[in-house]
């Protein structure tokens, strides 16, 4: 009897444990200190050596565009087209999931993020950091106070996304953020931002990102103002 009543309990426990899994969102970012879930696509945004990574690999690629990186040559992005599996992972330095945008597109996240100071003080505390997880401040942004823009080792242990959230949460700084990437038209980024009013919007592209510029302001595939 109490064997049974043992067995039922650990069931019940893992069955318990198996729900709370499912509901805590794996993938999210920061923004205003509110956290946002993200919801996976079914594409993914890589970076390798175009030298040797195999071509029927790369016939997988919707798009890409050169890298450019400190020491390491013949680096390019690319974005896989839906449901493909890049096999010679080998030659591939760096990889992230896609993700839903609003508009239901994909949307990416690259090997980049954004870190802002609370102090200038805390510069230290940043360069500290960078080191311990791998990652490269590649410098301070010339616009906006306090702001850094960081990139991931290539390889590394973290993507810009994982890295981003793991500066936020640790305390020290204001605000950090992942660059994204992807493709949704202006007028979805300017209803965003601007709550359906009307303004001249223009697309650029920035070492592969795409950037809305509207209103003498930045913003990134969400909406959101970026450095």
């Amino acid at each position: 009897m109490k064997r049974t009543i043992f067995i039922s309990a650990f069931i019940l426990l893992i069955c318990y444990m198996a729900k709370a899994q499912e509901s805590k969102p794996s993938d999210y970012y920061w923004y205003n200190g509110t956290q946002i879930e993200l919801e996976r696509g079914n594409q993914e945004y890589i970076i390798f050596d175009d030298a040797l990574l195999s071509n029927s690999d790369k016939e997988k690629l919707v798009e890409s565009g050169n890298v450019s990186y400190p020491g390491k040559d013949n680096l390019k992005w690319g974005t896989t087209k839906p449901d493909a599996v890049i096999e010679d992972s080998e030659h591939v330095l760096y990889r992230t999931p896609s993700y839903k945008g609003s508009d239901g597109n994909n949307i990416f996240v690259t090997h980049r993020f954004y870190v802002k100071l609370k102090n200038s003080e805390d510069l230290s505390v940043l360069q500290n950091m960078a080191k311990q997880y791998r990652a490269e401040i590649e410098k301070k942004d010339s616009d906006l106070p306090l702001w850094y823009i960081l990139r991931c080792d290539l390889p590394s242990s973290f993507n810009a996304l994982e890295l981003a959230n793991i500066f936020y949460e640790s305390g020290p700084f204001s605000m950090a953020e992942p660059e994204f990437m992807g493709g949704i038209s202006p007028v979805t980024a300017v209803k965003q931002v601007l709550n359906n009013q009307y303004e001249t919007a223009q697309k650029k592209i920035y070492n592969g990102v795409i950037i809305i510029e509207v209103g003498g302001e930045k913003y990134n595939v969400l909406g959101v103002n970026i450095r």
